[in-house]
């Protein structure tokens, strides 16, 4: 059975290139889309072939969507997301949930009580870094994990003026910059790894403002973090390091990741499409093709409608994005990093 799909905020940078084509090979159908996310949303109307909505609440009320794609600015995700839990209406998500975890709190609880399925692409769950420990760890050949490193280190942030989504560039719409963006996966990959409460042990982040090449190009505010590392340890004292940052000497999109795990028995590491695992039974490193970041923004879509046909729940939902951000608001405030406020807006004016 095909599935019907809404695109709310349709002008975001993932739309077009990323979501939109992994749901149609999915199987599902795109039948409208709407203004939000940045400039391009009438492009991608054109692009798939769809009816234009400069107002989401009009467009869900006249296409009455099986399924939702939810793009939003930072600061609007809130009242995006409320729209679709008062809705009931079953969703992919684009993370953040807003500029805080605050601001998000009592919609996820509300969409938790209700036992709605909406789906967060924090993608880089889907890194075979984790397939290859969980089986090793089902085998009894590893034992606790010792540390983790999670980085993401993308293009200058310039970038995203040319994709046009400029309020990317401003903290007050955007949040904490790359801490936010970029940083939310490496943080949810440690606390899906770990599986227990985390202490934020150190923090830091350099802003716009104090990096000149950043600087420079006059577009950017300058209280926006474009370089953010943390150190985390679990509850049972498994250490995680974290680095975000809009740093690569690229407007290209991609830059540096890398997923590393140690553990007792076990040393992996995902990087540059390698995953190599160093064991001390056979003394040497064992390499292997890894996932890009579009194959596992593939993998994401194809499993989050296949369980959603299925009755089943997200495999990365609601409450694990926003756990993450509670994390990287005391990262935040670890590194010393205080928001400017936020616009003030009507509600007219939302996602529209």
């Amino acid at each position: 059975m095909s599935i019907s799909i809404a695109v709310v905020g349709a002008g975001h940078w993932h739309a077009g290139s990323i979501h939109a084509p992994n749901l149609q090979a999915a199987g599902a159908t795109l039948i409208a889309a709407s203004a939000g996310g940045g400039e391009g949303a009438e492009q991608f109307a054109r692009q798939f072939g769809v009816p234009f909505y400069p107002d989401y609440r009009r467009m869900l009320d006249d296409v009455r969507p099986d399924f939702v794609l939810a793009m939003a600015r930072h600061f609007d995700a809130p009242a995006v997301l409320a729209e679709l839990v008062e809705r009931g209406l079953p969703a992919i998500f684009e993370k953040p949930l807003g500029l805080r975890a605050d601001d998000a709190r009592e919609i996820v609880a509300r969409a938790r009580r209700q036992g709605q399925y909406i789906a967060v692409p924090l993608i880089n769950r889907f890194s075979p870094v984790f397939d290859a420990l969980a089986d090793r760890q089902a085998m009894g050949q590893v034992g606790s994990v010792v540390h983790a490193h999670f980085r993401v280190i993308n293009g200058l942030p310039e970038r995203y003026a040319i994709d046009g989504v400029h309020w990317m560039l401003d903290p007050a719409t955007a949040g904490p910059g790359c801490l936010l963006n970029l940083g939310i996966h490496a943080i949810d990959a440690f606390a899906w790894l770990v599986g227990e409460p985390i202490e934020v042990v150190s923090a830091v982040a350099r802003t716009a403002g104090e990096i000149a090449a950043v600087r420079a190009s006059g577009s950017i505010h300058p209280a926006l973090p474009v370089y953010a590392a943390a150190t985390l340890r679990s509850a049972s004292g498994t250490v995680g390091t974290i680095e975000a940052g809009y740093t690569v000497a690229s407007l290209a999109a991609g830059g540096d990741s890398e997923w590393r795990i140690a553990a007792e028995g076990a040393y992996l590491l995902d990087r540059e499409g390698t995953l190599a695992i160093t064991t001390p039974e056979v003394r040497t490193t064992t390499r292997q093709p890894s996932t890009t970041s579009r194959e596992r923004y593939a993998r994401f879509a194809e499993v989050a409608l296949r369980r959603w046909q299925s009755g089943e729940t997200p495999p990365i939902d609601l409450d694990d994005c926003l756990r993450a951000m509670e994390v990287i608001d005391r990262v935040a405030q670890a590194a010393g990093w205080t928001s400017p406020p936020p616009p003030s807006l009507t509600s007219g004016e939302v996602s529209r």
